[in-house]
Formats: C-alpha cells, structure tokens, sequence
C-alpha cells in the first residue's frame, strides 16, 4: 500500500507544537520518501520524532482533533519510538497496535508509523479511543488539569480578595489561640 501525505503535511506548524521547523516532504529524499510509504517493518524506517509529529499535527488539522492529547497519547504509548513493542510482542510502533486491532479498522501495513499515525487518527475521530489505555490516563490528567485551569479562570477578584481574607482571618486566629 501506498500512503498519500497530505500536500502540506509540514507547512505552517505552530511553534507552539515545537515543530516550526519540521522538514517539508519535499525535503526529505526520494529514498526516503519511498521506504516510509512501503515499510515493512519499523526497523527499516528512519524518521526524525519532528516529522512524525509534523504528520500527526496535520492529521488532528484534518480530522479536527485535539493534537496535543494525541502526541499525549502516542509519547505515553511509544515514547515516539516506531521501534515499540509490548505486550509480550504482540504490540508494535507509535501507536501500539495489535495487528488484528489494526486490520478490523484499516488498512495497509500496520507497522509502518505513517499507517499507524492514519489509523490511530482514524480511531480517534471513530471514537475507538477505548483501545488505548494511555488515553484513559492522558485524557483524565488532561481534563483534570482543564478543570483546574478553569476554575482559576472564573474566579473573579471578589471571589480572591474573599478568599485572601478568609485565609488572613484563619492566620489571625490561629495566632490568637497560642
């Protein structure tokens, strides 16, 4: 099978991603190029951390999905390394994936990392997150610390000089009781 990158797939990265200057595909040589599209296995691709995640970046851009939850999801699974293998073997590259699950959801060879960055985009947006328990952990951290980001958001100066002064009055009365 050969994999389509989308025509931009490295173009206008948010440095915020750290990924400003991921290499553009037509950077990379035609060598290269041709063994990410036929890898057959991980161990014949050499690709930089900063362009898996430039690819990722474009796909979350396609399918509207949370990039940073991904690359969460994918730095707890692999560490980014398409080289991974767990559960006692039967789980490989990035994304972790079983060559079954792989097979019931896409297609192509599922230990290449640009197939698993497709596929595991493609769940995502399915709603087939359940296959990855890193996305039970990195969603829930995710959404803890939202939550507490919020809170500190909606707090109004009223509320804080209430809450300043509460603490202030406890001070005061714990000094008084000694």
């Amino acid at each position: 099978m050969i994999l389509t990158l989308p025509p931009s797939w490295a173009l206008n990265i948010a440095d915020k991603n750290g990924l400003a200057n991921a290499p553009k595909i037509e950077d990379i040589s035609p060598e290269i190029r041709q063994g990410l599209m036929e890898a057959k296995s991980p161990q014949t691709v050499s690709v930089s951390e900063s362009t898996l995640k430039g690819y990722l970046y474009e796909l979350c851009l396609k399918y509207e999905l949370d990039y940073q939850l991904l690359e969460d999801v994918i730095t707890c699974e692999s560490g980014w390394n398409v080289n991974a293998v767990g559960d006692s073997g039967k789980a490989v590259g990035l994304a972790q994936f079983w060559r079954g699950t792989f097979n019931q959801y896409c297609a192509g060879d599922y230990k290449n990392p640009f197939a698993q960055l497709n596929c595991f985009a493609e769940m995502m947006y399915n709603g087939k997150e359940k296959h990855w328990t890193c996305y039970r952990k990195v969603a829930n951290n995710q959404l803890t610390y939202n939550t507490m980001i919020d809170e500190q958001e909606n707090t109004t100066p009223e509320e804080e000089t209430t809450e300043e002064t509460q603490e202030e009055t406890t001070e005061e009365t714990e000094e008084s009781a000694e």
